[in-house]
C-alpha cells in the first residue's frame, strides 16, 4: 500500500506544465467534468497505477487538481472484478473500498473491460476533508486485511473497547464480518469513530499511530 515501495520513473511532463500547454486551471471538485482521460492499463503494472490514481484522488494532486477527471481505462478483467467486487465477495478488499467509494464505476464494454471512472461530487464533505484522507485509507485498509474477521475486534483496538458502542452508533450490526460492510458503511464508520474521539478518549492522532503499528 506504500506506493514509494514502487519503482517510479520521472514523467513524461509535469502536470503543471501540461495544464498550461492545454489551458487548463484549477477548477471547483462540485463543478463539470474538466478533462476525459482515455489510457490502455498494462497488465504487468495495471494494478499499481490505479494505486497511485486513487491516492491522487483523494489528495486532489495531479491532474485531479483540475476537479473531478474523468479516465476511461482499458484493463483486464481479473483487474475489474477486483475493482468492482460485491460486499462480501472474496476479491472484496481495501481496493474495491476505495474506489467504489470514491468513484462511479461504469463497464462501458464487457469484451475488453473499457471501464469509465468518474470521481463522486460528495466524496469531500465538511466532515471528510482531504486531510482525513491518509486515516481513512488505512482504517479500510487494516479492517479489510482479515476480511473474514468480526470487524469490532478491530474497533475495540482503536476505541479502548468501544467498539460495539460505535458500530451501533454507525447503523451497523456489531456481530458483522469486515468483508460485509458496504464502502459508503465504511465512511460512515469513520466518521461516526471521529466523532466518538473525545468520548472514546482517541484522538486522530492516536488513531493513526494505532494503525501505523500494524502495518
Amino acid at each position: 500500500m506504500d506506493l514509494q515501495l514502487f519503482e517510479s520513473r520521472p514523467p513524461f511532463i509535469m502536470a503543471d506544465e501540461l495544464f498550461e500547454q492545454l489551458g487548463l486551471q484549477v477548477g471547483s471538485w462540485n463543478g463539470v467534468i474538466p478533462l476525459r482521460v482515455l489510457a490502455f492499463l498494462p497488465i504487468s503494472s495495471a494494478r499499481q497505477l490505479l494505486w497511485r490514481q486513487i491516492f491522487h484522488i483523494f489528495h486532489r494532486t495531479s491532474i485531479y487538481q483540475l476537479g473531478r477527471v474523468e479516465l476511461n481505462v482499458i484493463m483486464n478483467e481479473q483487474l475489474y472484478q477486483k475493482l468492482s467486487a460485491d460486499v462480501g465477495s472474496k476479491d472484496y478488499r481495501c481496493f474495491a473500498v476505495l474506489w467504489q467509494e470514491s468513484c462511479h464505476i461504469t463497464l462501458l464494454h464487457m469484451n475488453m473491460c473499457f471501464v469509465r471512472l468518474t470521481p463522486r461530487k460528495d466524496l469531500f464533505t465538511v466532515n471528510m476533508e482531504p486531510a482525513m484522507v491518509d486515516l481513512f485509507c488505512s482504517m479500510v485498509y487494516q479492517c479489510l486485511a482479515l476480511p473474514n474477521r468480526k470487524l469490532i475486534d478491530k474497533l475495540n483496538l482503536w476505541s479502548l473497547g468501544r467498539g460495539c458502542e460505535i458500530m451501533t452508533a454507525a447503523g451497523l450490526d456489531p456481530d458483522m464480518k469486515s468483508r460485509e460492510i458496504s464502502p459508503l458503511s465504511y465512511r460512515h464508520l469513520f466518521l461516526t469513530l471521529i466523532e466518538h474521539q473525545d468520548a472514546i478518549m482517541v484522538s486522530k492522532e492516536m488513531l493513526m499511530k494505532s494503525l501505523s503499528k500494524q502495518n
